[in-house]
């Protein structure tokens, strides 16, 4: 599921939000779009972290590798706590939800620092036709 997950909100909707919304703004609402989509399987918060990370690995690589990568990883690590493998613990939930939106949010800032430094000016995009 994690590929065909990440090739529609990563590789499809981000894309196509980034022209009217420009690239932050399209995160932010695929990020909870997917968040909303998931929130019967887990907390939205949740959701939302591994939506954030999984959507700035994918603007700031360009690729959705990264993104499939952490989707299949958060994936693995939740059968594991279904499964009794690894016991569930609030501890665990919170280090996970610091970990996803940390990835998150280091992508997002070195993908927006990468992009002033090629183009010499702000990591702004118009929010569509002036």
């Amino acid at each position: 599921m994690p590929v065909a997950e990440e090739a529609y909100f990563r590789g499809f909707l981000l894309h196509a939000l980034r022209r009217p919304f420009g690239r932050v703004g399209a995160l932010v609402l695929s990020t909870a779009l997917f968040a909303f989509l998931h929130f019967p399987q887990g907390n939205a918060l949740t959701m939302a972290a591994l939506g954030l990370a999984a959507g700035a690995a994918a603007l700031l690589t360009g690729s959705l590798l990264g993104a499939v990568a952490i989707h299949m990883a958060w994936n693995a690590a939740s059968l594991r706590v279904e499964s009794g493998t690894i016991p569930h613990s609030p501890v665990l939930d919170v280090a996970a939800l610091f970990l996803l939106f940390s990835i998150g949010a280091w992508s997002l800032w070195r993908g927006l620092r990468k992009h002033d430094e090629r183009t010499g000016s702000p990591a702004r995009e118009e929010a569509g036709p002036a």
